[in-house]
């Protein structure tokens, strides 16, 4: 027989032939399976001190231990493998040509990071402004018109500034920024046939009321008030800038100002659905995140059900569209197919109360060994009209 042993804790008691006594201790061994039919012995020794021998006992406790088997659906260990071609795919609803938008903004005093050389677009004369503002839309409309499919829609350009002067100057100043602005955009056709629409917002008292809200400026709620209660052709700015010897307007000028001016853009376009063959060849340039769900199916689609291919591009696209159920589902119903559980159950768990996963969480509690728990998922995914669901049950009444 084969003998094994595990270091189990002692416990240490000092002798008295004075007293009776007794103490109890609980020790788990985890469970292996040469430990079928084992001898159980519990060994004690004596402390060896005072120039005496200590001895060492052993009593058997159990001999030929034998565990209770732990009962498991036979579904379990041998499962059909009918069941496993019975998981189910879903199919997204196919793409119109949506309206797709990029949004972003341009700092006028605030570095791009790892950015060493060059002056900020703050510091720059306005036409110099002008032309980095173009650089910048023009480098984002590139990788729109890139995609296949797409058509520019409209092009929104927002500038914003801060009060430093007179309004009624910096609200001058600034419609004859928008002017110049777009007509630098349209004489280098930065929109093309799309709408172009530039505005500018003199003083941004919105942003500097966010922006204080998160500071950690001395007198925050002292100066939010003042912000809130004094109308800006009441002198708003003038006051501030007398409150507290002026030191919460200095922290504005230094801290705040700089970071609401800036200039945002909204690109929108359409975006036309490919075809597998268009998809495939985005695929295969390495620009699959340009692809949409329904692309990533419809490549899919190509391949034979089960094949490599097949199960490769579901499986990306469930990486890509995390959040995405059908993603999820059909990446989960190749899992199971390959019996993969862990992976499975991890891909359907999230989206476990969707009655688009119900078969699939069937076949997983099927293939998990817990014969209740599927039949209640395939009876509701039979109940959806699910016809993999509905032949699922079928095989388990003649299993029966």
């Amino acid at each position: 027989a084969k003998v094994r042993t595990s270091p189990i804790p002692a416990v240490v008691i000092r002798n008295d032939h004075a007293a009776s006594r007794a103490f109890t201790y609980k020790v788990s061994v985890p469970y292996e399976q040469w430990m079928e039919r084992a001898i159980l012995l519990l060994r004690s020794q004596e402390c060896a001190c005072h120039g005496k021998k200590g001895d060492i006992y052993e009593d058997k406790i159990a001999d030929g231990i034998r565990l209770p088997k732990m009962q498991v659906s036979r579904l379990d260990a041998d499962i059909d493998a009918d069941f496993l071609s019975l998981v189910n795919f879903i199919q997204p609803a196919p793409d119109k040509d949506t309206l797709h938008c990029i949004t972003g903004s341009i700092p006028y005093f605030k570095r791009k990071e790892g950015q060493k050389d060059g002056k900020q677009l703050g510091e720059l004369s306005e036409e110099k402004q002008n032309f980095e503002i173009y650089c910048r839309l023009r480098d984002v409309l590139h990788d729109v018109r890139q995609e296949m499919g797409t058509e520019l829609a409209k092009i929104s350009v927002t500038g914003y500034g801060v009060p430093v002067g007179n309004l009624k100057k910096n609200e001058t100043n600034a419609l004859i920024r928008v002017l110049k602005l777009k007509e630098y955009l349209r004489e280098n056709r930065l929109a093309g046939r799309a709408l172009l629409d530039v505005s500018w917002i003199s003083e941004d008292w919105d942003s500097i009321t966010s922006l204080v809200r998160k500071s950690d400026m001395l007198l925050k709620e002292a100066t939010l008030d003042l912000i809130n209660n004094i109308e800006i052709v009441k002198g708003r700015e003038r006051i501030l800038m007398s409150f507290a010897d002026g030191k919460p307007y200095k922290y504005l000028m230094e801290k705040i100002f700089p970071e609401v001016m800036r200039v945002d853009y909204r690109i929108e376009y359409t975006r036309k659905p490919l075809g597998a063959t268009e998809s495939l060849q985005l695929l295969r340039s390495g620009k699959q995140r340009a692809l949409h769900l329904n692309e990533f199916f419809a490549v899919a689609g190509s391949y034979p059900v089960g094949s490599t291919e097949y199960n490769d591009i579901l499986d990306l696209a469930a990486r890509l569209f995390p959040e995405s159920p059908e993603a999820n589902i059909n990446a989960a119903a190749v899992a199971l197919s390959k019996k993969e559980l862990s992976k499975a159950r991890g891909y359907l768990e999230p989206f476990a109360t969707l009655p688009i996963a119900y078969n699939n969480m069937g076949i997983l509690c099927l293939l998990e060994g817990n014969r209740d728990k599927a039949e209640v998922y395939l009876t509701m995914a039979a109940a959806a009209g699910v016809e993999q669901a509905i032949k699922a049950l079928e095989k388990l009444k003649i299993k029966d």
